[in-house]
C-alpha cells in the first residue's frame, strides 16, 4: 500500500511536535521485539485502529521476522475493560511463563474508563503504549510507559488519527512504507488533514474494506487483513459486499427516523436501532448513524444532530453547523456521567462523533436527559 500521504507527514507542526514521545514510543517497541518479550497488540475494530494495528505489524515483522511473541486482539469498544486486561495477562502467564509482556493499545486506551485495566497492568509489571487520537485522561497518561497522543501537545486534534500516528511511530521502529495504511486511517475517520474525494480509489475501498472485516462476529486476523487489502479482486469482492449491507441498513433506519425542531434552531433525528440491525453487525451502529446524518443534512438547514440508539448504547453525530451553534458530544456525554452516575456505564468519542453506553434499563433516561441537554444550547 505505498500510497504518498502528502507533505503534511515531513511538515506538519504537530507530527514534528509529537516526535519525541513517539520516538520514546518506537524505542519501547523495538526493545520488546529484539528482546523476543511477548506483545499484546490490541486494536479498535476501524479502519483507524486496524490501520494503526497493520503499521505496527509491519514494522514487527520487519524488525524481528514472524514474531512468535506477538498475540493480537481486536477491541470491539473503545474501552479496554478490566476483564480483558486480566484475560490478556492470564494468556500471557500461560504462553510466555515469567517474560515480562508489552501491551500495545491502539486507536483506544487513554479514557478514564480504561484506567483500571491499565492498572491491572502496571501491577502485573507489564509495559504499555497507547496511540490513540481521541480526548485522553491525565490518569490514563500516568499508567502507561508511553502516550502518543495529538492531544499532547498545543494544537493538536482528534483529525491526527491513531493510525497517522502508528504509522509514524512504525517507520521509528523499522523503515518500512506504511503511508497508503496512514491514509486509510484518515480516510476511514474522516480527517480533515487531507480531502478524500482525492484519494485514490484503491485507498477509499480499503477503508470500508477494514471496517467490514472488524465489525464481523468471527476474528480476523491481521495477517488476513493484510492479505485482502493486496488482493485486488478480494478487496473488490469485500468493497461490494459492504456497499450492499450498507444500503440495506441506510434503508432500514431511514423508516426508523423521528425528527424535531427544537426552539433553539437545532434538528434532532432520533434512530432506534434496535430495529434495525443485531449488535455487532456491519455496518456498526455509528457508520449507520453517520450516514443518515449525512442523507438528512442534505434536506435540513442549520444544526443537526442524530442520536441512534439501542437497550444499552447510543451514538452521537453532529453537522458543522451544530458544532459552531456550541453543540459538543464530548462535553454533554461527561455531564451525563457525572450527573447519572448509575444510569451511564462509560463514553467518549469527539465533539460531533461520540457514543456513550448505559446500564440496563436506563437508555430512555440517558436519551432524554441527552435531548434535554440539546434543547438547552444557547440559540
Amino acid at each position: 500500500m505505498g500510497a504518498s500521504s502528502g507533505d503534511f507527514l515531513q511538515a506538519d507542526l504537530i507530527l514534528r511536535k509529537l516526535r519525541p514521545e513517539m520516538e520514546k514510543a518506537a524505542g519501547v517497541i523495538r526493545s520488546a521485539a529484539k528482546g523476543s518479550r511477548p506483545l499484546m497488540l490490541r486494536y479498535n475494530n476501524d479502519a483507524d485502529g486496524m490501520s494503526a494495528a497493520l503499521a505496527i505489524r509491519a514494522a514487527l515483522l520487519r524488525t524481528a521476522g514472524e514474531p512468535r511473541f506477538m498475540l493480537e486482539h481486536i477491541n470491539a469498544s473503545a474501552i479496554y475493560e478490566q476483564g480483558d486486561a486480566l484475560a490478556d495477562l492470564s494468556l500471557i502467564s500461560r504462553e510466555f511463563e515469567g517474560a515480562t509482556p508489552l501491551f500495545v493499545l491502539l486507536d483506544f486506551g487513554a479514557n478514564q474508563e480504561s484506567c483500571g485495566a491499565l492498572e491491572l497492568l502496571r501491577k502485573a509489571g507489564a509495559q504499555c503504549v497507547v496511540i490513540d487520537h481521541h480526548p485522553f485522561s491525565e490518569a490514563a497518561r500516568g499508567l502507561c510507559d508511553s502516550l502518543v497522543s495529538p492531544w499532547c501537545v498545543e494544537g493538536g486534534t482528534s483529525h491526527y488519527s491513531a493510525g497517522l500516528l502508528a504509522g509514524e511511530v512504525a517507520k521509528l521502529i523499522a523503515p518500512v512504507d506504511v503511508a497508503g495504511l496512514q491514509l486509510v486511517s484518515l480516510i476511514g475517520d474522516k480527517s480533515t488533514l487531507i480531502k478524500r474525494d482525492a484519494q485514490p480509489e484503491r485507498l477509499v475501498k480499503s477503508a470500508m474494506v477494514l471496517d467490514f472485516l472488524g465489525s464481523g462476529r468471527a476474528r480476523v486476523s491481521l495477517e488476513q487483513c493484510a492479505a485482502a487489502l493486496a488482493d485486488q479482486a478480494k478487496l473488490d469482492s469485500l468493497y461490494r459486499q459492504a456497499l450492499s449491507k450498507i444500503a440495506d441498513a441506510r434503508e432500514a433506519a431511514a423508516k426508523q427516523v423521528k425528527m424535531k425542531r427544537l426552539e433553539n434552531g437545532f434538528g434532532i433525528a432520533v434512530i432506534n436501532l434496535g430495529k434495525v440491525m443485531r449488535r455487532g453487525e456491519f455496518p456498526a451502529r455509528g457508520t449507520i448513524v453517520g450516514a443518515m446524518l449525512e442523507e438528512l443534512s442534505s434536506k435540513e438547514q442549520g444544526p443537526l444532530v442524530v442520536l441512534g440508539y439501542g437497550d444499552d448504547a447510543m451514538s452521537f453525530r453532529a453537522n458543522a453547523a451544530a458544532k459552531a451553534a456550541g453543540f459538543n458530544a464530548t462535553r454533554i456525554i461527561a455531564e451525563l456521567k457525572s450527573e447519572l452516575p448509575n444510569a451511564v456505564d462509560a463514553g467518549g468519542g469527539h465533539d460531533v462523533a461520540a457514543s456513550i453506553r448505559a446500564n440496563e434499563g436506563f437508555m430512555k433516561i440517558v436519551l432524554d436527559e441527552a435531548m434535554r441537554k440539546i434543547s438547552q444550547i444557547p440559540a
